[in-house]
């Protein structure tokens, strides 16, 4: 019985031996005959443009996806990278703009583990993301970016901008954690970092304390100054620092604040920008009327939004709101400090600085959307006045953008004003 037995265990170890055998020369055959078509694939897919494999990858994505965000601004960027120069002339036009996208992007592209377990169609955008993140990082040193991005607990310096303050683990004057990073091109400051500043660590009151009266050991503090923490989402540069511009001199941005006049420029709130309060810091016994006007302007469009607890009814548009915004058009157009009529360099360079901050204000609580073409855009007379005509040869250069010379803006959603620009038309000059 047992040789019996032996020789059936001995079959079937033959029969699967035979049948795994089987199995193996099928999958060669199959390897055999995909590989080639795979391999073909991949080579295509490699030597795409970065801006063709984004879009694909954008379509294939579901539009409520986590990645669509990352995935327009990656676009945005890469589109201003393949046309030369326009990226840098981008970013130092509105570099608080870039900094948002450019930090959106990384934080993405980064965040790996969460779309492998989430299917092949956001592993390929993750993939396609650091693609386009490697990309601008190449950018960006050909043209000497450095960025700033304190790290918690780092100290604040001229090259942030204290946004908020916040109870932390952190020593009292500290970061206690970055809003948004900023950046130096070529050793020069173009933006600020936003960064809250720590208080320290909260103050539990003596009411709702825990009863340690029965405690027979002190409870330990686990609390301190020098708690390890990660580099900034960017790198770090958290110890930059800069000349003063306009006429700030090299003070820290918290001594400004200090010496402000607390009648004048309240303790910071959401009701009280701080690029509001330190304007007015810079600007403080200037008699130039363009530069009073400008300021009295902003201030009375800041109360004006504030008037409502709401921030829906802050976005509801009145004649006075609108007009006021459309004033700044010019303020917001300017590229160099002594750009504007009537102000000087000195004047112009506090307006300058304080530029960016105003736009997001706007965007963030307002609903103002800017219109600002870039060279080469297919010109849009809904949104756009031609105040001049440039002739070209190029046929591809006819109907579209060669110059912007005012910003426009939308709010909510609809026209406020038409961004002026030089409109390219066919014949010689």
């Amino acid at each position: 019985m047992t040789e019996t037995n032996n020789d059936q265990n001995a079959y079937r170890l033959r029969e699967l031996s035979e049948g795994l055998d089987r199995l193996a020369g099928l999958a060669r055959e199959i390897d055999a005959s995909f590989s080639p078509a795979a391999a073909e694939i991949g080579s295509v897919w490699a030597s795409a443009p970065l801006l063709l494999k984004l879009k694909f990858v954008r379509e294939i994505l579901p539009e409520e996806a986590d990645l669509q965000p990352a995935l327009r601004e990656a676009s945005a960027l890469e589109e201003l990278r393949q046309r030369g120069n326009e990226l840098e002339t981008w970013l130092v036009r509105y570099p608080a703009l870039f900094a948002d996208a450019a930090a959106l992007l990384r934080s993405r592209a980064s965040d790996n583990e969460s779309a492998y377990r989430r299917g092949p169609a956001l592993t390929l955008g993750m993939s396609t993301l650091a693609e386009a993140q490697e990309a601008l990082d190449k950018q960006l040193v050909s043209y000497q970016i450095e960025w700033i991005a304190p790290s918690p607990g780092d100290q604040v310096t001229a090259s942030h901008e204290v946004v908020g303050e916040e109870p932390s683990s952190y020593t009292r004057q500290t970061v206690a954690k970055l809003v948004r990073p900023g950046f130096c091109r070529k050793g020069k400051l173009e933006l600020l970092a936003q960064v809250v500043r720590s208080t320290g660590p909260a103050v539990i009151p003596a009411e709702d304390a825990p009863d340690s009266s029965n405690t027979q050991y002190p409870i330990p503090n686990t609390l301190h100054d020098d708690d390890p923490s990660p580099l900034g989402a960017l790198g770090a540069g958290s110890n930059l620092s800069h000349e003063g511009r306009g006429t700030g001199g090299s003070n820290t941005l918290q001594d400004e604040e200090r010496a402000a006049d607390p009648s004048q420029h309240p303790t910071p709130n959401t009701q009280h920008p701080t690029w509001l309060r330190i304007l007015g810091q810079r600007t403080q016994g200037c008699h130039v009327e363009a530069v009073t006007s400008l300021v009295e302007s902003l201030r009375e469009l800041v109360a004006a939004s504030c008037q409502s607890e709401a921030f829906e009814n802050r976005c509801q548009r009145d004649d006075r709101s609108d007009s006021i915004i459309a004033s700044l058009a010019s303020l917001l157009s300017m590229r160099y400090a002594d750009s504007l009529p009537g102000i000087n360099a000195e004047w112009g360079a506090a307006l300058l600085e304080a530029r960016d901050s105003i736009l997001l204000w706007l965007r963030d609580t307002l609903s103002v959307d800017l219109i600002s073409p870039l060279r080469g855009d297919r010109f849009d007379s809904d949104l756009m006045d031609a105040v001049e005509t440039r002739r070209t040869v190029h046929a591809n250069e006819v109907e579209t953008v060669a110059r912007v010379e005012r910003i426009g803006f939308t709010r909510a959603g609809s026209l406020l004003l038409r961004a002026q620009v030089v409109r390219y038309v066919a014949g010689r000059e």
